[in-house]
Parts: C-alpha cells; sequence; structure tokens
C-alpha cells in the first residue's frame, strides 16, 4: 500500500466523486469538500433526469480540446469497459437508449447513480462536507485550504474537480481556474457548449412551440462548418433542441469575432427536394406532411410562387446574433491547458501534489454521454495515482 496521505477533494461532482473512491480504496485518508447543499447536482439534471452516463460508441471525433492526444490517452486508460464495470460494481446495471447508443442507468433515474455513488463514499468511510466553498488554495510544502472564508485545513494533496461555468444554478463557477491560474497554468479562453441559439427572425413568435425531426447546418461566414439530425425546436427567443445544442460549439467565440452566423434548417431531411414537389403535386397538402404553424411561414416566403416551397423546406435560414449563455449551456469548452497536466497522472505540471479532472480542463463532448465519460475517466486517473 502506498503512504497514507490525507487528500482534499474540491467538488462533488461525476469526477470528483470517482476520484475519491479510488484515492481511499488507495488507503488515504479522503475529504470532499462540495459548496452544494448535496453531492452530485448536475448528475441528477443530466439526460432529462436520466443520467446518460456513457455512449456505447466511443470515438475520439466526439471530444474537443486543444491537445486530442491527451485526452485519447486518458479515454484508453479507464476505458469504456471499465466505466461500465465500475458501476456494475456499486451496484448499477445500464441500459441503451432506443435507436441510439447512449447508455443510461437500467432504472432510466439519475438519482440511482448518485445514490450509488453516495453509498460507495459511505462504505468506505469517505468524509464529505457540504456547504464548504474553499476560497483559497495555498501551497508551503503543504495545501491550506480555507473554507467559507474562515476555516483551515492542511492536505497532502489537492484534486481540482470544480466543474467550470456551465449552469450557475447548479454550483457552477470560475473557482477552478482562479486556483489554476494562482499555480500558473494556461487558461484556454472559455464559452459556453451544447447551447441554445438566439435569432432576430421575426417569424420565431408564430413558429414557437413547433417541435420535429429536422437537420440543422451551422453555416459561420457563409462556410458550413458542422450539420447534424435529429430534435428541432422553435422557440420565441430561437432554436433549441438536440440538433441544435450539437452544431453550437464555437457560435459564442465566433460571434465574439464578429463573424457572420446563419443555421440553414431541413424540415423534411428524409425527403429529397424533387421527392418534396412530387409529393405536393399528387394532391398531399402542406398540412398532411408538416406542422400547422410552419404553413403561412412557408406560404409567405415563396411569396405565390409555389414552385419555390420545396427549396424553403429544405432550406430554412435563421440569422444568429447570441446564444443562451452559461446559464442554459450543458457544458463549458476551454479551461485548464492540458500542456501543463501529466497525462500519466492528471497531476500538474506546475505544482506538485495538484491534480485536475473533468470539465475544469480544457475538454468538452458532443451530446450523448461523452463529457460524463470524461469526467469518469479523468476523474479516476487522478483519484488512483496518487
Amino acid at each position: 500500500m502506498k503512504n497514507k496521505k490525507n487528500i482534499a477533494i474540491i467538488g462533488a461532482g461525476a469526477s470528483g466523486l470517482i476520484a475519491s473512491i479510488f484515492a481511499k480504496k488507495n488507503g488515504h485518508n479522503v475529504t470532499i469538500f462540495e459548496k452544494n447543499n448535496k453531492i452530485g447536482k448536475k448528475i441528477l439534471a443530466t439526460g432529462n433526469g436520466r443520467c446518460n452516463i456513457t455512449n456505447s460508441n466511443l470515438k475520439l471525433e466526439n471530444f474537443h480540446s486543444k491537445n486530442i492526444e491527451f485526452v485519447k490517452q486518458i479515454l484508453d486508460t479507464f476505458t469504456l469497459d471499465d466505466t461500465l464495470e465500475f458501476f456494475k460494481s456499486i451496484g448499477l446495471l445500464t441500459i441503451q437508449g432506443e435507436k441510439s447508443n447512449r447508455l443510461y442507468p437500467m432504472s432510466l433515474q439519475s438519482s440511482s447513480v448518485v445514490d450509488l455513488l453516495e453509498a460507495k463514499i459511505k462504505e468506505l468511510g469517505i468524509q464529505i462536507k457540504l456547504s464548504s466553498h474553499i476560497t483559497k488554495l495555498e501551497y508551503d510544502d503543504i495545501f491550506t485550504l480555507t473554507i467559507n472564508n474562515q476555516l483551515e485545513y492542511d492536505y497532502d494533496n489537492v484534486i481540482v474537480a470544480t466543474g467550470l461555468l456551465a449552469q450557475p444554478k447548479l454550483g457552477a463557477c470560475e473557482d477552478g481556474l482562479t486556483f489554476a491560474r494562482k499555480f500558473k497554468h494556461n487558461i484556454i479562453p472559455t464559452s459556453p457548449t451544447l447551447v441554445q441559439l438566439i435569432s432576430d427572425s421575426k417569424y420565431l413568435q408564430q413558429l414557437s412551440g413547433v417541435k420535429f425531426i429536422g437537420s440543422a447546418k451551422l453555416i459561420i461566414n457563409q462556410q458550413k462548418i458542422t450539420q447534424s439530425t435529429g430534435d428541432i425546436l422553435f422557440t420565441k427567443y430561437g432554436l433549441s433542441g438536440s440538433t441544435i445544442l450539437e452544431i453550437s460549439r464555437n457560435v459564442d467565440i465566433e460571434l465574439k469575432n464578429k463573424s457572420s452566423i446563419e443555421v440553414h434548417i431541413d424540415l423534411l431531411p428524409q425527403f429529397t427536394e424533387d421527392k418534396i414537389k412530387d409529393i405536393l403535386n399528387s394532391g398531399i397538402k402542406l398540412n398532411g406532411i408538416l406542422n400547422q404553424k410552419l404553413i403561412p411561414y412557408i406560404l409567405e416566403l415563396a411569396k405565390n410562387n409555389f414552385s419555390q416551397i420545396p427549396n424553403i423546406i429544405k432550406n430554412l435560414k435563421f440569422n444568429i446574433t447570441d446564444t443562451k449563455g452559461y446559464d442554459f449551456c450543458e457544458v463549458t469548452a476551454g479551461g485548464v491547458d492540458l500542456n501543463s497536466i501529466d497525462s500519466n497522472s492528471m497531476q500538474s505540471n506546475k505544482q506538485r501534489g495538484l491534480y485536475f479532472c473533468g470539465e475544469v480542463l480544457d475538454v468538452d463532448g458532443d451530446c450523448g454521454g461523452f463529457n460524463l465519460q470524461w469526467a469518469w475517466s479523468s476523474g479516476y486517473l487522478a483519484g488512483n495515482s496518487i
């Protein structure tokens, strides 16, 4: 067994919780500090309350970072199989979503994930200190944590698992970046991702509430950047739905760079333009294939030139003026530069004994369980390396 150490973990989210379990299994004294009044708040909110734990088709292309090879090494260290085996070991089985590779707890309740992690943590004797906001982190031969601006504790090692800026209502904050900067880490600029998009289209008021399976292309400076197909929702402010979230990466940054951004939507991606023309010519009505709310909008765009209707259906254009920001995004892009982290341990190259894991690092994934997989993998390595 390794020399017993006192380890502080800042943050009781996905990466912090799994890090605590493996650090404790290595024989250390482990204490988790959480600023919220309960653990795993963001886990509870994922997957519409079902918790999309991971994805059965993990690919590196579903992750984004300035150092993607680092990400590959971590995912190869604690794999999908390792993740499923870990959850099985604490009493949880997974089920695959219908028509997708997303994996959920078999109960389809995110509370199952948090409850079983908490049960394992209590079984191992790991301390959890709730409503404990770490306001200062210092090092002088040992780490000193200031909690709620008052109490101080000394630790041999610290794991920063604070998350980042996505959804402050769930406890998101910039603390992790503050700690990283103190120890001279470079920070990759942050931006909200997996986020709804705001448009100035005058038609949105009448389209609000329309939900459908469609295809969306992100066009930046008249160049197609990415495309996705799935749920799309028109709202009073703009565009939402999983498909919009999936194409939203870089929109915030590009808007700050004064780029021109549009989203082009195909209302019927299952049909070609010629097929739609044939359908309409056969006597099928617009309200026989489209939501009733869409029809006045399409007819207005066609300006009585009905031959244009198939093209309009395949190519609705929305100018994008903003995103819904950190309050509504699911993940933060950017974070602590991976070049200052040891990929064999998640330990800082700037300060011995300081570790980082989870969203605070410059890694973000697509929709579908990829961000939680990063949390499990990086959290495992941080906790197990000490």
